[in-house]
């Protein structure tokens, strides 16, 4: 075995704290605004509970449709740059129709470029045109909000997961919904041009962590949204049975902060000479 002076470990131990600072660096800086995973939640009715990270005051739903419920485990996608997007133990069942299924206003209003995301599946049910179930952003009202989600068989090729900046302004990835799979939607919302208000949405199904400069969809049209502080879930034509289950709501103003760092060679070295040198006290 290899003996090592003893002034070498304390080295080691200073270098592992500092390897583990800088490789969580950047998660420190995370410009993440608004997070829901449902984890900390209570089980059941989800209306007056509050938020999870970015939420002023409690959420508001429709206690007849929605509900905090155990997730499956089949609610979770792995995205082709291999993070693993789960919906953890607990996630929102809706189960009916709501222009406001659940809402709540974010602690910090956005007027900047940002970007949205969460967790999607149809647990049960049936696809049917014009079944519907989108997550919209905007100032006290969904209607004229930029939203994204499901809206059935009403794209290129019957397709059911779209992006728009406003209603009728549909722009349809080419993935076919499928009951029981999960999908993590993504969109970058955004004022381009010398424009004042939001005009452009680009929408992923999927992606992986480099793909933000190529999205399956983008709609563009002019709205009066200038910033916005409301988030909800609005639903419509679901019939009895569907079941939708919904998880990892968040908005980032960077499109990095969606997706979960792979642990780097320098934290996992860190760690490493960490354990070895409370190991070795132990031993003592």
């Amino acid at each position: 075995m290899i003996s090592l002076p003893p002034l070498v470990f304390p080295l080691l131990l200073r270098y592992s704290y500092l390897s583990v600072f800088l490789s969580l660096a950047p998660a420190l800086q995370a410009a993440v605004v608004f997070m829901e995973d449902y984890e900390s939640l209570t089980a059941g009715e989800l209306n007056g509970q509050s938020g999870t990270l970015g939420i002023s005051g409690n959420w508001q739903s429709n206690e007849a449709i929605t509900e905090v419920v155990s997730a499956p485990a089949n609610l979770e996608v792995t995205l082709p740059t291999g993070e693993v997007i789960s919906g953890g133990n607990q996630a929102l069942q809706l189960t009916g129709n709501s222009n406001t299924a659940i809402s709540a206003s974010l602690s910090s209003p956005q007027s900047g470029t940002f970007f949205v995301s969460f967790l999607i599946q149809l647990q049960a049910g049936s696809i049917q045109t014009n079944d519907f179930a989108t997550l919209w952003f905007g100032e006290g009202t969904h209607i004229g909000a930029p939203a994204i989600g499901i809206k059935a068989e009403l794209g290129v090729g019957n397709t059911d997961l779209m992006g728009r900046i406003s209603g009728n302004q549909e722009a349809y990835a080419p993935e076919q919904l499928v009951v029981g799979e999960s999908y993590y939607l993504v969109a970058k919302v955004s004022k381009t041009g010398s424009s004042n208000t939001y005009n452009q949405v680009e929408f992923w199904v999927n992606p992986g962590s480099g793909d933000e400069s190529t999205p399956e969809a983008v709609s563009t049209g002019s709205i009066s949204f200038s910033e916005f502080q409301d988030i909800g879930i609005r639903s419509a034509n679901l019939d009895s049975d569907d079941v939708v289950l919904i998880d990892n709501l968040s908005v980032a103003t960077d499109w990095n902060d969606l997706f979960v760092p792979e642990p780097s060679s320098s934290m996992l070295l860190g760690l490493s000479l960490l354990g070895l040198f409370t190991y070795r006290r132990r031993l003592q």
